[in-house]
C-alpha cells in the first residue's frame, strides 16, 4: 500500500512538472517573442511572394514587347 502512495506521488509530481513547463512556455514574454517571430516570418513570406510576382510580371511584359516588335517588323 505504501508503494502505491509513492507511485501516486511520483505520477503527480511528473504531471505537475510537465504542466509547469507548459506554464513557463505560456509566460507573456515568451508569447510575445513567439508572436514577433511569427509576424516576421509572415512579412518575409509576403515580401518574397510579392517580389516573385513582380519579377514574373516584368518578364511577361518583356516577352510581350519582343513579340509585338517581331510582329510589327
Amino acid at each position: 500500500m505504501l508503494d502505491g502512495l509513492f507511485l501516486d506521488a511520483a505520477v503527480h509530481h511528473q504531471r505537475d512538472r510537465a504542466y509547469g513547463h507548459v506554464q513557463d512556455f505560456l509566460q507573456p514574454r515568451t508569447t510575445a517573442i513567439f508572436l514577433v517571430l511569427l509576424s516576421a516570418l509572415a512579412i518575409a513570406i509576403v515580401f518574397l511572394h510579392s517580389n516573385t510576382y513582380t519579377r514574373k510580371l516584368e518578364l511577361t511584359r518583356q516577352i510581350d514587347d519582343r513579340h509585338i516588335a517581331r510582329v510589327s517588323s
